[in-house]
């Protein structure tokens, strides 16, 4: 009976969590590295990231120097960023979403939220050292 108990708990436990959502993926601070001589500007990091963003299906739209939005329809899915950067580092940041489960109180999401930032992320990273090394 304690094996019956113990397993309905973990099974229990399993369904609430994957249910729950995801905690949101920031990016904060993220460095940017140099892979060449090539001095990185805040303009060549900022090509960067709209070059990333639209190669992802991002809508990119510079509000103010050093911070882009960006803006991401898949389906009836939604989601709204901001980045914020310099010639040294950037930060990826939640702002909004649709039909994600995004709950405030648990700051959860879904995971394909988190998958995009992640794709988001590392396709910046290769903007990057593309535009330093002539590409």
């Amino acid at each position: 009976m304690k094996l019956f108990k113990l397993f309905a708990v973990s099974i229990l436990a399993v369904i609430l969590i994957g249910c729950g959502g995801y905690q949101i993926k920031n990016i904060d601070d993220q460095n940017v590295v140099s892979v060449s001589d090539k001095k990185v500007t805040k303009d060549i990091v900022k090509s960067a990231i709209i070059k990333a963003g639209a190669h992802r299906g991002w809508i990119m739209q510079e509000i103010s120097d050093g911070v882009i939005s960006g803006k991401l329809s898949v389906r009836k899915h939604y989601a709204e960023i901001k980045i914020t950067y310099t010639a040294d580092l950037y930060s990826i940041k939640y702002v909004d979403s649709k039909e994600l489960a995004y709950d405030p109180s648990m700051h959860t999401i879904h995971s394909q939220y988190n998958n995009w930032i992640t794709y988001l992320d590392r396709s910046i990273q290769v903007y990057l050292n593309r535009s330093q090394l002539g590409e």
